[in-house]
């Protein structure tokens, strides 16, 4: 019995391991599909098949890495060591992936061959895609020798940063080095792109560049005589250095030159350096140094120096010589994570002698009278702020130069007085402001600006000032705010006048001198305002139902004490030479911030503010419904009175207003009105305008702005727009009417003027603009420009014109979309400075 048990135990075992062996090799084989093709068998690398002694006596050719699929069914030639993949055949080996609707593998030599498949219309389809690391290839068919990794690939296209590079062989070293024959190098994203460089051969170094033999242009699939005797077309992110190619110009009043061209150089990761210039046979001149730099997370900028010399000619005279100009441009801004929060930034932009004047192609430049260049640090503490800056400002106008340094300002944060009081009450609602500024301008000619004379006008002071506020809403509807304020100023220098009357002439003297002195001025204010008062109208109309009308009135007082001028000491005098009139002044006269009012102020201002609202009948889906409009979005009046003003006590009555015409037509402008009368010279008198005309204010002036904007949107629709969505259209019109008061015959005398900017898409590509204007009173129309553009997929067509005017110019351009080729150009231009009509 024992032995028979045994004998069952063992065999029952056996057939256990047995079994769970089977079930182990029926998991590893791939399932046969039959459903594709009853002749061939559908099989994977890892079927069993493989372990036929064919296979086994060669060696491990094939790394274990390699893996292969077939949409369709694989093929297995034992004899011949061959694999067939058909229908969207996949091999992927370490880098390298390969797709294509028919592969061959030779396991002897170890290529690997792709091509394309035909569908039932005989269409080429499932093209080989290859794709080694950072290199991808679109072809026809290809050879590609897996141990080597060398290949040779036909009717390929390949994309190398923003170039495209399509070639009808290609050959590919062990190096990645690719050489191609016949090729076409397409400057965008367009592999159809009729607009290309064509070449017999080129060489493509991955991550680096495209080296070409001789290439030429090729437009719209036309060949060009466009070319150069070889091409270079950097394929990386990395910096280049290289030669700029110069434009061509003909100028009428410079003659023939070269423009724009220079050299790049690429220094580092960091920053490059831009040399650029022209040169004509008139003898004009320019250079341009441009560097930028960035490092990231620490700071940014750009230095700028530019300088030119022009000569014009004027019919047969000789060029007319006009003195160097030049410009210098600085931006330079620090990370606020580096400097701690803390915030610098610099822009220097000084232009010397009529470089914006002749140097620009676009208003904005020309007309740019007003330079301004500055320097800037601050810092937020937990309590205070501070801030320094230097600035220069250039007015080009009366060329005058206004510099500022050192400006220094500090600011305390508000504080409560009593923050621990009870919430609401008046004591919480007390706080306390200090701030200060130190400060030293000067105002002098370009031509004087570093000469001494400049230092002798420099004016530069120091003041602070300290407040206690108070705001207490009371009554719900009123808010009473009240403030007590010291501040002061500080000089070194004060101002004397005399005059001086010699056989030379009369002249009147102003100097400074050394003179420090210190004021203090104290202040109080109070002032009443409202949340509103309003007055609602009701009515039984078909389609008005309510009109609201809300008031803001407010009132506040300021006072503003005199000391006496034994306190100040501000008031001098001197005896006119030639009337032997005494002339007074104040020592503070033409000082930084002026000194102490020479006598006490009360100053009560009264101010009204007014909306107009209406709500209106509509009927909707769900029935009737309102909705509110604005009738007035603004109404507004303003003026003072003086207490202890001796004359003028009151201040000119302004009015403003603000409304929008069918939600629209947006309108805003203002009126003023004096209560005082005029003499026969047009001369305001201390006498109520009342006595003389029975009116109570006489006009000074007004002012209206009416604007609007114009879509087909408006006249069409929504509904309407089907069918036209890349047809858009916009006009912006703007009409703006001054009126002036004559002050002799108070005839009102007006100056309309007129601007508008219109914008047409006639198609997505299509896209015209025009600003124009017309000044009704002189009668001529304002500056004028035309701009047109063309998008041309991997090209687009600029068209700047300017058809009439002292700056009549045209630039027609055509460039490159690609950032790579942006400085490739087609241009045909006609600057201003062409005209030959320029006054010096």
């Amino acid at each position: 019995m024992f032995y028979l048990r045994s004998y069952y135990f063992l065999r029952n075992t056996l057939l256990i391991a047995v079994l769970f062996v089977s079930i182990i090799n029926l998991n590893g084989q791939n399932k046969i599909d039959t459903t594709k093709s009853k002749d061939s068998l559908q099989l994977s690398r890892k079927d069993s098949l493989f372990k036929d002694t064919a296979f086994n006596a060669t060696k491990n050719v094939f790394d274990s890495r390699i893996k292969y699929t077939a949409r369709d069914s694989m093929v297995l030639d034992n004899p011949n060591e061959m694999i067939y993949l058909y229908g969207l055949g996949t091999v992927n080996y370490e880098t390298m992936d390969l797709k294509a609707g028919q592969i061959t593998i030779n396991n002897k030599t170890k290529l690997v061959n792709a091509q394309y498949t035909l569908d039932s219309a005989g269409k080429k389809i499932e093209q080989p895609a290859f794709n080694d690391g950072s290199q991808a290839f679109d072809a026809e068919k290809m050879a590609y020798n897996m141990e080597t990794r060398k290949g040779k690939i036909f009717e390929a296209l390949t994309k190398q940063e923003s170039l495209l590079v399509f070639g009808k062989a290609i050959k590919k070293d062990s190096s990645k080095v690719i050489y191609v024959k016949d090729a076409k190098c397409i400057p965008c994203e367009y592999a159809d792109a009729q607009t290309y460089f064509q070449t017999k051969k080129a060489k493509i170094i991955p991550d680096d560049k495209v080296v070409t033999g001789p290439v030429f242009l090729v437009l719209a699939g036309i060949p060009t005589p466009l070319g150069l005797p070889f091409g270079f077309f950097p394929s990386t992110r990395k910096k280049r250095s290289g030669v700029i190619i110069p434009k061509f110009r003909d100028a009428a009043t410079q003659g023939i030159g070269l423009a724009e061209g220079g050299y790049y150089w690429g220094i580092n990761d960091y920053t490059d350096l831009t040399i650029t210039g022209e040169i004509f046979t008139s003898g004009s001149w320019s250079a341009n140094i441009v560097n930028r730099y960035t490092i990231k997370y620490v700071m940014s900028g750009n230095a700028e120096v530019g300088i030119r010399r022009r000569y014009f000619e004027k019919g047969d005279l000789p060029g007319v010589k006009v003195p160097v100009d030049y410009n210098v441009v600085i931006r330079h801004a620090f990370d606020q994570k580096f400097l701690n929060n803390a915030r610098f930034s610099a822009s220097v932009n000084y232009v010397g002698g009529l470089y914006n004047k002749l140097n620009q192609n676009n208003f904005q430049g020309i007309l740019n009278n007003n330079i301004n260049s500055g320097i800037t640090y601050s810092k937020s503490y937990t309590n205070f702020n501070i801030s320094s800056s230097a600035s220069l400002r250039q007015d080009k106008t009366n060329n005058t130069v206004a510099i500022s340094f050192p400006q220094f300002n500090f600011a305390l944060n508000t504080i409560q007085l009593f923050p621990n009081s009870e919430p609401n009450s008046p004591l919480q609602k007390l706080q306390f402001n200090y701030s200060n500024n130190l400060n030293a301008e000067a105002l002098t000619k370009e031509n004087s600006l570093f000469s001494d004379s400049t230092f002798n006008l420099i004016r530069s002071g120091f003041n602070h000032r300290a407040s206690i506020t108070h705001n207490q809403m009371f009554a719900k509807y009123f808010n009473l705010s009240n403030s007590i304020s010291l501040s002061g100023v500080a000089y070194l220098q004060t101002t004397r006048k005399s005059d001086n009357l010699s056989i030379k002439g009369y002249k009147n003297i102003e100097k400074k001198v050394f003179d420090p002195r210190a004021t203090v001025n104290a202040s109080y204010s109070v002032g009443l305002t409202t949340t509103g008062i309003f007055g609602n109208y009701y009515y039984k109309s078909k389609f008005l139902k309510q009109i609201r009308h809300r008031m803001e009135p407010s009132v506040s007082f300021n006072y503003t004490p005199y000391l006496g001028e034994k306190f100040y000491r501000q008031n001098q005098s001197y005896i006119d030479s030639r009337t032997q009139e005494v002339i007074k002044y104040s020592i503070y006269d033409g000082t930084l911030y002026g000194g102490p009012g020479a006598a006490q102020s009360g100053n009560v201002s009264f101010t009204l503010n007014n909306t107009l609202e209406a709500k209106v009948k509509q009927r909707s889906d769900t029935g009737i419904s309102f909705k509110k409009i604005n009738l007035l979005n603004l109404f507004n009046f303003s003026t003072s009175y003086n207490l202890f003003a001796k004359t003028f006590q009151w201040s000119p009555l302004s009015v403003s207003y603000a409304t929008s015409l069918f939600n629209k037509i947006n309108i805003q402008g203002g009126m003023a009105y004096s209560y005082y009368g005029i003499d026969s010279l047009g001369q305001a008198i201390n006498t109520s305008y009342y006595k003389s005309s029975k009116r109570l204010l006489r006009f000074t002036g007004a002012d209206i702005n009416m604007s609007t904007n114009f879509d087909k949107a408006f006249f069409l629709g929504k509904d309407a727009e089907k069918g036209f969505e890349n047809f858009n259209w916009s006009v912006s019109p703007i009409i703006t009417c001054n009126l002036t008061p004559d002050a002799k015959t108070q005839k009102i005398l007006p100056n309309v003027t007129s601007s508008m900017s219109m914008n047409l898409n006639l198609t997505k590509n299509w896209v015209f603009a025009i600003i124009t204007g017309y000044n009704f009173k002189n009668k001529n129309i304002a500056a004028t420009t035309v701009n047109i553009t063309r998008d041309l997929r991997c090209w687009q067509m600029t068209v700047n014109w300017v058809p009439f005017g002292p700056f009549r110019s045209y630039n027609v351009g055509l460039n490159l979309k690609n950032t790579m080729f942006q400085n490739f150009k087609i241009p045909r231009q006609r600057n201003w400075q062409d005209n030959g009509a320029l006054e010096l």
